[in-house]
């Protein structure tokens, strides 16, 4: 059976987030499962050219009134709650997952890039230009639990590269 075109994102496997409240930067459209990424004013943003953060836990909440907001609409009171723990382990969609994507993404200076809109981001295997993102394992389909085989829409066990980390070891 082919692997099913699902992206939602960054799903947390392993439980030993560590969960920190973000001003969200004005303009920001962030959900769940997205990667954030720290701006140089200190907010929490969608700019993958800055250093990495870590994955959102929540959408971005409405500092007054609760509700969950599409895009931050003040870096004064709306936030995000986002697990900072660079060595969290996730699951989500690959473009084009291979049998050597966890050999591949092994060094820093090979990890993957994210892609995708807010809330369906998902690895691109073709892109490595800020090696966000490295394979670790092979995980299961999200509906039917069923082994994803390598090939398109893979889906696959990963976790942050420390080296784009704001919290990692950055050279």
């Amino acid at each position: 059976m082919a692997n099913a075109n699902l992206p939602r994102g960054f799903t947390l496997f392993s439980n030993d987030a560590i969960v920190i409240k973000y001003l969200a930067a004005d303009g920001e459209s962030l959900a769940a499962g997205d990667t954030v990424y720290m701006n140089s004013a200190g907010y929490a943003g969608d700019t993958a050219t800055d250093p990495t953060l870590g994955v959102a836990m929540s959408d971005i909440i409405d500092g007054y009134t609760g509700a969950i907001n599409a895009t931050a609409a003040s870096a004064s009171y709306d936030y995000i709650y986002v697990n900072i723990n660079i060595n969290s382990i996730y699951t989500a969609q690959i473009s084009t997952g291979a049998l050597t994507s966890p050999y591949t993404t092994r060094s820093a200076a090979a990890a993957y890039d994210e892609a995708g809109d807010s809330g369906v981001q998902y690895i691109n295997a073709a892109a490595s230009d800020n090696d966000t993102w490295r394979c670790v394992g092979y995980a299961t389909e999200y509906k039917e639990g069923a082994e994803s085989v390598a090939g398109v829409y893979q889906k696959v066990y990963c976790k942050l590269n420390p080296l784009e980390c704001i919290l990692g070891t950055i050279a």
